[in-house]
């Protein structure tokens, strides 16, 4: 099993320093695969953070590769989305000045590496639409790969219903990532459609959208297969052209029987996980994350001062609160997490970062509705950003997902992008035509003078 992790990992940063497409999926797949690891070597379980440094490195030098070989690298990194997400994460470190958290400066040091490397590393990966299929493909591979290798390690053993490597005897690996790539592996597959290659192209698809369900069963993330299946059947229409109304609604029935036979062979079939599928175990947790968001409001709205700056980051985990939801005391929901902690400052932020990337996103669409391929393109980076910006209100907080603010800086990378070359096109359409026609006056002039 080693030698399989290892080879996972090479094949990641072989991939990565080649093709920055596979870059990025590397870096979506950095937390299950810093597990595996993790499980595997002592080297890596004596140094946990030391996967993550690698692919930052990896990233660093994929991004440096593709700018010795085209000087337009950096093009498009520079937009309302990037600013404004790097503005949102200043702003929540600036709260650090009256939050009333000792552990907010810690929280800010530990998040910092994982904003750098999916705010601004990460989008530096994808330039064009064209590129984002390189970028499916490498998530198809290396997360299929990585979530098998998970489940089938002897290394992994099931904890209150979820997979975890426990190493210590409080000491265990967040089977919510695990759950989180599935959902973004189940989202490639689905939303891929090979324009050729018949059954072989289909196989890797079958073998994806298994693996996927099967991580998402053993890792306990009941929220997240609800969310997938939705986005699943809410994205299709987006990627691909769907001229019968009729087969819209047949995919949303087809999602509703497939999500209630997935609930049923949790609770029925897995005697490890089946108590965390139960009925009142979901509504027990459902509980609690309202009880938390409607508490941490409580306390917002008791401090008309700290309605505009927010209370400060991470400030539930400071025992003044007495907020005991959660680990160390965070909310799980980040529209509420901003409002309570960054004030409307903070959301506002966010409100204008997501009106951005809707904006980009529907020119992006409107722009290669009629293009199969690029509109499966933007049809999958549109459906990973709804099913984050879906999650991030159930389990995510700023300082510990960045992911969110990663594709919505690339989505309006290619925006950008898109239209500088658009631009730049147009340009030499009008050049090669004033070219002809001072070709055509040339050749008027150098006509000989009947006599």
């Amino acid at each position: 099993m080693s030698f399989f992790t290892a080879l996972i990992f090479v094949l990641g940063v072989t991939t990565s320093l080649l093709y920055s497409g596979w870059a990025l999926a590397f870096i979506f797949t950095l937390f299950p695969l810093q597990q595996l690891l993790i499980s595997q070597f002592d080297l890596f379980r004596n140094n946990q953070t030391l996967p993550n440094y690698i692919i930052v490195l990896v990233a660093v030098l994929a991004i440096g590769r593709r700018f010795l070989l085209s000087s337009l690298q950096f093009e498009g990194i520079k937009n309302a989305s990037t600013i404004g997400s790097l503005g949102l994460y200043a702003w929540a470190a600036a709260t650090l000045l009256w939050t009333p958290s000792t552990d907010g400066p810690s929280i800010v040091l530990l998040g910092l590496p994982y904003v750098i490397l999916f705010v601004i590393l990460a989008p530096m990966t994808i330039r064009t639409i064209d590129e984002v299929p390189m970028f499916r493909n490498g998530l198809l591979l290396l997360g299929s790969v990585t979530l098998l290798a998970i489940m089938i390690s002897p290394r992994f053993s099931f904890w209150s219903g979820r997979l975890v490597f426990q190493f210590g005897a409080e000491s265990r690996t967040n089977p919510l990532v695990i759950g989180e790539l599935a959902a973004l592996l189940l989202l490639a597959a689905v939303l891929w459609k090979p324009s050729g290659f018949g059954l072989l192209a289909l196989l890797p698809r079958i073998a994806a959208i298994t693996i996927a369900l099967n991580a998402l069963l053993q890792s306990g993330s009941r929220g997240q297969l609800i969310l997938v299946i939705a986005i699943c059947v809410l994205s299709i229409p987006i990627a691909r052209r769907i001229d019968n109304v009729f087969r819209l609604f047949g995919y949303g029935a087809l999602g509703i029987v497939g999500l209630l036979a997935l609930f049923y062979l949790a609770q029925n079939l897995n005697v490890d996980v089946m108590d965390r599928w139960r009925g009142d175990s979901m509504e027990e947790a459902l509980g609690g994350r309202v009880d938390a968001i409607l508490t941490s409001l409580r306390y917002w709205i008791l401090a008309p001062s700290h309605w505009i700056m927010g209370l400060g980051t991470n400030a539930f985990a400071s025992p003044i609160f007495n907020f005991t939801y959660g680990l160390e005391g965070r909310i799980h929901n980040l529209l509420v997490e901003l409002l309570a902690e960054t004030g409307l400052i903070g959301l506002g932020i966010f409100a204008f970062i997501i009106r951005v990337a809707v904006k980009d996103a529907r020119w992006l669409f409107d722009r290669f509705a009629n293009d199969p391929e690029r509109r499966a393109s933007i049809g999958l980076l549109i459906s990973f950003l709804g099913y984050q910006l879906l999650l991030a209100q159930k389990q995510s907080h700023l300082w510990g997902d960045a992911s969110i603010f990663c594709l919505i800086c690339i989505i309006s990378r290619i925006r950008k992008v898109t239209e500088l070359e658009e631009l730049r096109m147009s340009d030499q359409q009008l050049v090669a035509t004033r070219d002809e026609d001072l070709d055509d006056a040339l050749l008027d002039d150098a006509e000989p003078v009947q006599t």
